[in-house]
């Protein structure tokens, strides 16, 4: 797997599917997005890519801290590359970037820097100022800008919606059972340190 931490000309990786989000935890709905990203890219040729940030956006916004990573990046590349993903690009979240409107962080982080030729995000996903840029947005400047675009629907399990934030409560109460329910892994699997 290719890692890159800057954002920089990416237009020599050639055509890449890209899955857009935090994808902290890789709870099993961020796994099936991922795995449909790797699969299209697979069927038209060319390279599946994740894009994310290498710290968490709330932690630019609110404060160093402000939320537990559940995996490290070594951790979160290493399953990712078993889904099937060629490159992780995870640059730092800025606060230029926390300012940059829905449009501009689309144009300029994205496709003034690669070649996405189509790109996967969740229902939830939200970019570019006060997180006000939606799935129906990226979709519009999927049109603009030359891409296409696939939503992954809400997943649950047991009628729970797979978010991160249930991975942080399972992890907090030490319910292990129910993290190998929502991830497909163990605690120790993700190396884990169980407060």
């Amino acid at each position: 797997m290719i890692i890159i931490n800057k954002l920089e000309n990416l237009k020599e990786l050639g055509p890449l599917c890209v899955a857009l989000g935090s994808f902290d935890g890789l709870h099993k709905g961020h796994q099936r997005l991922i795995k449909r990203c790797a699969k299209l890219a697979e069927e038209k040729g060319c390279r599946a890519a994740v894009f994310s940030f290498s710290n968490h956006p709330l932690d630019v916004i609110k404060g160093e801290g402000t939320v537990r990573r559940i995996l490290s990046e070594e951790r979160k590349a290493e399953i990712l590359e078993q889904l099937g993903i060629d490159i992780l690009i995870a640059p730092t979240f800025t606060r230029d970037i926390m300012e940059m409107s829905p449009e501009r962080f689309v144009k300029e982080l994205i496709v003034d820097n690669m070649d996405m030729v189509h790109a996967f995000c969740g229902f939830n996903y939200s970019f570019g100022y006060k997180a006000s840029g939606s799935p129906k947005e990226l979709r519009a400047l999927g049109r603009k800008y030359g891409f296409s675009i696939s939503v992954s629907r809400e997943y649950r399990i047991d009628g729970v919606t797979a978010s991160s934030t249930e991975l942080r409560h399972f992890i907090a109460e030490g319910d292990e059972a129910s993290y190998i329910k929502f991830t497909g892994r163990s605690f120790k699997d993700d190396s884990l340190i169980i407060p």
